[in-house]
């Protein structure tokens, strides 16, 4: 997420690749996809901050995901990184980025609150 933070998408997916089982293909297209959105997203969002970690969540014994936030000058970006631990160790599974910032509000397990009537 450093590399994130400072605006290095590319690097950062390069990163991830290491403990990402993911076909050369796959993350060529995505990182080509990446490419192709930095410039707007430079254009509406301004220029890059940071990042801050969000949280950590822990699905069992087998999955961890990670939500974090790349911070711009007038907006900011979530990226969830969800890891999976198979025979031979912790592997990443997905990494997703978008401007839901609606969804960082939310939580999977949280008990829902009904309205008194």
């Amino acid at each position: 997420m450093k590399k994130v933070g400072k605006g290095d998408l590319e690097g950062a997916l390069q990163d991830l690749s290491r403990s990402w089982p993911l076909p050369a293909s796959e993350l060529e297209a995505m990182i080509e996809q990446t490419r192709l959105q930095l410039p707007g997203m430079k254009e509406r969002f301004g220029e890059v901050l940071g990042y801050e970690f969000i949280r950590e969540d822990i699905v069992g014994t087998s999955f961890v995901r990670r939500t974090y936030i790349q911070r711009f000058e007038r907006h900011a970006t979530r990226w969830i990184i969800t890891y999976y631990r198979n025979a031979s160790g912790w592997v990443v599974n997905s990494v997703t980025f978008d401007d839901n910032l609606i969804g960082l509000f939310e939580r999977e397990h949280q008990p829902s609150i009904k309205p008194e009537r």
